[in-house]
């Protein structure tokens, strides 16, 4: 059977395909796991694939082929896959298989409440660190603001996720940062179907320097408020790209 899709995956850039992170109490940080298991490999390149649109939303999606383009057993894949689905990225269906989900409208206007949500409570956990250089952050934000120009628009989106999950990593709140991890991911596919009409000015890059400044002053409220904005601004502007495309 034609496979109804093609993997990218080696022309992806690697930084969120395998985020193995398990928490380290002791100082407040992540670091990689060592050995991730082959579930946990496929989970992460069959998402980024989803992600990317390398696997298109509405397409078939079986784990005999999986198995031959990336390289695991069926066993991992099928792990994956069911870890995907609670993640509703695809759906199971009694004798007629597994799909890539669509992107819908409704969908894209929940993803954001509670991306906004979880967006805000990082910067005003991090806004009460004791460390004020948080050199991490601030390397983020210089390179997203005045590197852009030399980066794709798919860079880009990308560049956005890791910003805005190491504020929630600085935060020091692991469960924070899984659940952002997974809500950057929906609102990144959704970027990717809207590409070719998403500009890097409708995602108000210059903005996470104002929510930086406020966030080494320490006020975390001010700061709060303007991710809700940035993030209202950036939510808007992908309703109606979309609305564009599709309606």
């Amino acid at each position: 059977m034609e496979l109804r899709y093609k993997t990218n995956i080696r022309k992806s850039h690697p930084e969120l395909i395998f985020p193995i992170r398990k928490w380290q109490s002791s100082d407040g940080s992540f670091e990689e796991e060592a050995s991730p298991s082959a579930a946990e490999k496929a989970y992460w390149m069959i998402r980024e694939n989803i992600i990317t649109l390398a696997y298109p939303p509405g397409s078939s999606i079986r784990d005999t082929d999986l198995s031959k383009t990336i390289g695991f057993g069926r066993t991992p894949i099928r792990e994956a896959l069911k870890r995907l689905e609670v993640e509703q990225l695809v759906s199971s269906h009694y004798r007629k298989g597994t799909y890539i989900n669509e992107i819908r409208l409704v969908d894209i206007k929940r993803q954001y409440q509670v991306r906004r949500q979880l967006l805000t409570l990082a910067v005003a956990l991090v806004s009460q660190s004791e460390d004020k250089s948080l050199p991490q952050l601030v390397n983020k934000v210089h390179s997203l603001t005045h590197g852009s120009k030399e980066y794709s628009i798919q860079r880009i989106f990308l560049q956005v996720t890791e910003l805005q999950l190491a504020f929630a990593g600085t935060a020091g709140n692991p469960y924070l940062f899984q659940t952002l991890r997974r809500y950057c991911g929906y609102a990144r596919r959704t970027w990717h179907l809207l590409k070719s009409n998403l500009s890097v000015e409708d995602l108000q890059l210059e903005d996470y320097a104002k929510i930086l400044d406020r966030v080494l002053e320490g006020d975390g409220e001010e700061s709060s408020q303007l991710m809700a904005f940035h993030v209202d601004q950036v939510h808007l502007k992908t309703v109606d790209r979309f609305l564009e495309i599709f309606i």
